[in-house]
């Protein structure tokens, strides 16, 4: 499914007036916007985590709201491609947990000195998952592919 660039920054300039609204100077009743008691964590992922992200989010929650009064986090998620969500985040979004599905990715967010620390000297490199690729072949495999490589050279698409 493509999206034309005129639909992505219509949806942008949506979403930016909705959160602007959300706590102008003013709320609907004509006070002032009073912050949220709870912590605010804004999470930028990478697609491919979102059943995961929501289950390690509901299990923090409650570990933090034991351990805080009742207290409960709020969490902003926002998933996508790796590299939109690295040039999200080097262009201003406010993420506050980037996880990302590849080194090039989390360095440009790095390299804007958005990252600090050498996560890399983390515990596992900070690598919290692996997955694995499958390619899917007509029954038969008419271009005999074996590899990625073999079914690109041989004129397939993804």
């Amino acid at each position: 499914m493509s999206r034309s660039p005129r639909r992505v920054f219509a949806a942008g300039v949506a979403l930016l007036a909705l959160v602007g609204a959300a706590c102008s100077k003013s709320n609907a009743a004509g006070g002032p916007c009073k912050p949220s008691d709870s912590p605010v964590i804004t999470l930028a992922a990478y697609s491919n985590v979102f059943d995961v992200y929501g289950k390690l989010t509901s299990d923090f929650s409650k570990a933090w709201s034991a351990d805080h009064n009742g207290q409960t986090p709020i969490f902003q998620m926002s998933f996508g491609g790796s590299t939109t969500q690295a040039e999200n985040i080097v262009n201003g979004f406010p993420a506050d947990i980037y996880a990302s599905s590849l080194d090039p990715d989390v360095k440009l967010v790095q390299d804007a000195g958005l990252i600090t620390h050498d996560w890399q000297s983390d515990t596992d490199h900070s690598i919290v998952a692996t997955s694995v690729v499958g390619f899917m072949v007509r029954p038969g495999n008419p271009r005999t592919s074996t590899t990625g490589t073999t079914s690109r050279s041989r004129g397939c698409r993804s």
